[in-house]
């Protein structure tokens, strides 16, 4: 599952149209929408949201509040505060607590003797689900008017938009960002797959964008452009395109300025909805996308072809200078720049079948292709040496003249400075887009630089008089190149054979790992790599108790930073593991309060109480009966009930019936359901653990 985030440096550069535009026409395949502009979230008005399902209250903040029954009336209180958020109230002699100008930072609360001021989790926003008018699933986040951490919120709109993803099996979240570069922007974009950045073509946005981009590249994360308005200034406009290839940034398309764009905006519709005419516009959009997350492996596949083409230039030259001129040594490098074609080859077909999607043979991708090419390149490297050496002795014993010196020398200087070129190029773009293949490739080209000097110096002795001396600088450079091709045959052996060659990455693994509040411990660790990319397997320790929701945002904390920190892994299989508990929590609704004697309710919301048992061994241990405060709403009863129970953390409910809305928020955090069966309470709830025990 991919995550692209969509952002620009500014609001009203048409991003949220963009990513409405962008979700409408991947709305055939499975995807999440996520609004992450928590501040002023607006996507779900342009998708429409009428089904909403589910919405969650979030904590990101702490306030004081004071215990009036405590306070002594003594005001260090009011010299505490660095926020001026405590004022004086002399009609009670208490002090006042602004809400919205605390930070909640606690030092009042430290000063205060007689321990009247207590620092408390605030309700500072909500995350909520809906299903769009198109069949996908929105997350939507908001935070509440003055409050702080809103960054907090973006991450659990994530949170939950990733949860959502995984029940769903969604291949793409889209996440729509807030504008500009602070805390909700660096929220949306961390440890994201994909970064779309839209820029305007105006002066003012074009700084914007350059502030944005550099955001975004502190992070490492893969990036494109959109231009939105682009002819209204045609000349920002190139500048943007100009300063994009030079940086090598993809410019995924150009949306030109259109009234119904705008239009589409006040009527609340996605854009190519509005207008048609826009959808041929987006399909480009997606289809530059979709081509993007290959571009590492396309990149290494164009430099290999070239080089090819290089090396097959070069053979020719040198094969046919060679024969004119009779140097066998100009022979045997043009044999030699024969054996680099196929090797080029062979890296171009391995990076070429790397860029396959994994299908029902190969689950985990083609990833390893590219290693095996890079073995057998290091298997030509070690033939190549032995026949450098071969032919270096065999000039000791028979060293011969050469007709036409002069163009043989030219032949093998243009032979040096070209495999030069290509031998850096190849390893600087095989180690930027992480291709040992390509990196070999390139230290071999290397080894052509030497062969072609060592032909270039053995001519020239040659012209000079001196006999035999190129054959033994080329037996000492044999020896070098097949040591360096079982050095590299020995990596992608272990490679392929699933070794742990990267001990860094494991390292940084487990300390991530970690890091993470609620991971106790890990072990049975593993790392492998496959082509380019990292795999790794662990099994991680809980605390007893941990509920199925923790673990969801656990697993979803030790992904984000773990890609944070090895930009390199593809994915993590992670095994949650918690102390099993030795009894089982299970709940019913009741009409009445009189213990195990109570009655079954046949609604859920609408019960005056619940009955919570906890059962170990067939045997009820303990029980109690809470009212439920949710039977008075209007609305959300059984939503409300149920977040009440989630707390309480049961384990099973009994239940007849459980619409959608409270049924989406127990899911994810208990057994399961059981009907009522039963003479008795006591029965029903021991038939209830017998069904999950």
């Amino acid at each position: 599952m991919k995550e692209i985030c969509v952002l620009s440096g500014k609001g009203g550069a048409g991003k949220t149209s963009i990513v409405a535009s962008i979700a409408i026409l991947l709305a055939n395949r499975s995807i999440v929408a996520c609004d992450c502009d928590v501040d002023a979230p607006n996507l779900a008005l342009l998708l429409g949201n009428p089904n909403k399902i589910y919405c969650e209250r979030i904590s990101a903040s702490e306030k004081a509040f004071v215990l009036s029954s405590r306070c002594r009336s003594c005001k260090k209180c009011l010299n505490t505060c660095r926020f001026n958020a405590i004022s004086w109230d002399d009609e009670i002699s208490k002090p006042d607590i602004k809400r919205f100008l605390c930070e909640g930072c606690g030092a009042c609360a430290y000063t205060c003797p007689s321990n009247a001021i207590e620092i408390h989790p605030t309700d500072t926003g909500k995350v909520c689900l809906s299903e769009s008018d198109h069949g996908f699933s929105i997350v939507t986040g908001q935070l509440k008017l003055g409050e702080t951490g809103s960054g907090k919120i973006v991450d659990a709109v994530r949170r939950k938009a990733s949860e959502v993803g995984r029940v769903e099996d969604a291949e793409l979240i889209l996440l729509d960002s807030a504008a500009g570069i602070g805390c909700p922007v660096i929220s949306s974009i961390k440890a994201t797959d994909h970064v779309i950045i839209i820029a305007e073509a105006n002066m003012v946005a074009l700084n914007d964008f350059r502030r944005t981009l550099q955001l975004v590249r502190h992070f490492k994360i893969p990036h494109s452009i959109i231009i939105n308005k682009w002819d209204i200034n045609k000349d920002v406009s190139k500048k943007i395109e100009s300063f994009a290839q030079e940086s090598d940034i993809p410019v995924l398309g150009k949306i030109p300025y259109t009234i119904t764009f705008i239009e589409a905006l006040a009527n609340l519709t996605p854009a190519v909805l509005y207008d048609p005419r826009l959808e041929k516009t987006f399909e480009i959009i997606l289809n530059n996308l979709r081509g993007g997350h290959m571009k590492s492996l396309k990149e290494g596949e164009k430099v290999a072809r070239y080089s090819t083409y290089a090396n097959i230039a070069l053979t020719l030259m040198k094969g046919i200078v060679g024969l004119l001129s009779g140097s066998l040594a100009l022979i045997a490098d043009a044999i030699h720049s024969l054996v680099d074609i196929f090797a080029s080859v062979t890296v171009y077909i391995g990076l070429k079948l790397s860029q396959k999607k994994p299908d029902e043979l190969f689950p985990y991708g083609y990833y390893r292709i590219e290693t095996f090419a890079s073995l057998i390149i290091s298997v030509i490297i070690i033939i190549t040496g032995f026949e450098i050496g071969m032919e270096s002795f065999s000039y000791i014993l028979h060293p011969s003249k050469i007709m036409l010196p002069s163009l043989a020398l030219l032949i093998t200087l243009i032979s040096v400075f070209i495999s030069y070129f290509f031998a850096v190029y190849k390893e600087k773009i095989g180690r930027k887009i992480k291709s040992q293949a390509l990196v070999n490739d390139g230290r071999h080209s290397l080894l052509d630089v030497v062969s072609s000097m060592i032909v270039f110096f053995g001519i020239l002795f040659e012209y000079l008089g001196l006999r035999g001396f190129q054959g033994f600088a080329g037996i000492l450079i044999a020896i070098l190149i097949i040591y360096l091709g079982l050095k590299f045959a020995r990596y992608d052996i272990l490679v392929l054979l699933d070794a742990c060659i990267d001990q860094k990455s494991l390292q940084t693994l487990e300390k991530t790992v970690l890091g993470v509040k609620g991971v106790e411990g890990i072990h049975d660790v593993r790392v492998r790599r496959s082509g380019p990319y990292l795999f790794a397997e662990l099994h991680l320790e809980l605390e007893r108790g941990t509920s199925l929701k923790e673990i969801e945002n656990i697993i979803s904390e030790i992904n984000n930073k773990v890609k944070e920190k090895i930009p390199s892994m593809d994915h993590i299989i992670i095994q949650p593991e918690t102390p099993p508990k030795d009894y089982m929590l299970i709940a019913a609704p009741l009409k009445d309060n009189k213990g195990l004697d109570s009655t079954i309710s046949p609604h859920f919301g609408k019960a005056d109480y619940f009955i919570i048992a906890s059962v170990k061994d067939d045997r009820i241990q303990d029980s109690k009966i809470i009212e439920n405060p949710a039977r008075e709403l209007e609305k959300k009863r059984g939503i409300k009930a149920a977040e009440l129970l989630k707390d309480e953390g049961i384990d099973v409910l009994i239940v007849d019936h459980l619409s959608e809305g409270p049924s989406y928020v127990l899911s994810q955090h208990i057994l399961g359901t059981a009907k009522p069966k039963g003479s008795s309470l006591e029965d029903i709830i021991l038939n209830a653990y017998r069904k999950f025990r």
